[in-house]
């Protein structure tokens, strides 16, 4: 749906043609000017484009316009054309962040849906309980918008120590506490922090540790957020060499955790979670077959790191005895390890095959 008036603007109008092919790399936008009911309407809402596509490199009909403001006025080009390059000049990874004004900051997903009155409930929340952030419950949607059984939910309610949702995250693998779009930030924890945008996966997650230090959310179990699931998306693909970037995180984690006063146990819990991904990782990779050059050397790559962990992972305490063996045989040889585990697993299911039969 892009509009329900009957009445529409020239930059709607371009705006779908330009959308026909299913692509769009640039939204230009301008206020003050609706350029609806305009005689050179579109004529102006297509030089919006080609002045976009022209210093963004990439064609016009890529570039989708947006406009709002005083309907029936007439709107020439010059001030578009006179801010564009100082607009393409700070264009950024980081830039959205740095273009956010206001006292709170939330993010959310271009891909997702979120309910009508979230961030009042967010804002509400936090500002009763005296909090520097609030968080909701999640639901997930497929492509359709409808609802399916998989939630996000904090493991606890009510106001707590924000750095602890870690728990659950090291513990039961909960999605809550390393998650950015359900939740209504203050936005001077942001100061001086940027996510890293290197990382394709916990890409949205990796500085929330440095957020949540010192501070108290209150949680909701209202489910306000409404998470997409598509077919072959980034969170649904199979096993990719990329996902090694949650180790990254994972470690980063555990590095921070281990330097904070108080924080040993959540440390140790990460490390613990640290190395169950990295083995898990390894098992779906190679469940998909032979692992080929790129997913060797992203392995290769994160490897050394677990290796000089190792003494850390003999001693610790939320690790089982079998788990940090098998930690230790996987240091040296993780193919080993790997086809021993499949041998095993191939061998009880044949038994329990033969006492069915």
């Amino acid at each position: 749906v892009y509009t329900t008036n009957l009445v529409k603007g020239a930059p709607l109008r371009v705006t779908k043609r330009h959308l026909e092919n299913g692509v769009a790399q640039a939204i230009i936008c301008n206020s003050g000017n609706a350029n609806t009911c305009n005689a050179n309407g579109v004529e102006i809402a297509e030089g919006m484009s080609q002045l976009t596509g022209k210093l963004l490199n990439i064609q016009p009909e890529d570039v989708v316009v947006a406009s709002t403001g005083v309907i029936g006025q007439p709107m020439t080009l010059d001030p578009i054309a006179a801010g564009l390059p100082e607009l393409v000049k700070g264009l950024s990874d980081k830039g959205g962040l740095d273009a956010a004004r206001g006292q709170y900051i939330g993010i959310v997903d271009s891909d997702d849906l979120i309910a009508p009155d979230m961030y009042e409930k967010l804002y509400r929340a936090l500002t009763e309980a005296g909090c520097a952030m609030a968080g909701c419950n999640a639901r997930c949607i497929n492509e359709q918008d409808q609802k399916v059984e998989r939630t996000v939910s904090a493991a606890l309610c009510g106001r707590q120590d924000a750095l602890e949702l870690f728990r659950d995250v090291f513990q039961n693998g909960g999605m809550y506490g390393m998650l950015c779009w359900n939740k209504l930030i203050d936005a001077r924890l942001f100061e001086g922090l940027r996510f890293d945008t290197t990382l394709l996966y916990g890409d949205d997650c990796n500085i929330l540790h440095k957020i949540y230090d010192g501070q108290q959310i209150i949680c909701l179990p209202d489910e306000l957020y409404f998470y997409r699931e598509r077919a072959g998306s980034l969170t649904a693909a199979a096993f990719r060499p990329r996902m090694l970037d949650d180790l990254t995180v994972y470690k980063m984690w555990y590095d921070y955790l281990l330097a904070r006063p108080g924080r040993e146990d959540l440390a140790q819990w990460a490390l613990a979670r640290y190395w169950q991904v990295f083995y898990i990782f390894y098992v779906h990779a190679r469940q998909q077959g032979e692992l080929d050059e790129a997913a060797q050397n992203a392995f290769a790559a994160h490897l050394p790191v677990l290796r000089r962990l190792k003494r850390a992972i003999r001693n610790c305490p939320h690790i089982a005895k079998g788990e940090k063996l098998r930690a230790m045989l996987f240091c040296q040889n993780p193919e080993l390890v790997y086809r021993a585990a499949k041998a095993w697993g191939d061998f009880t299911e044949r038994r329990k095959g033969a006492r069915h039969a």
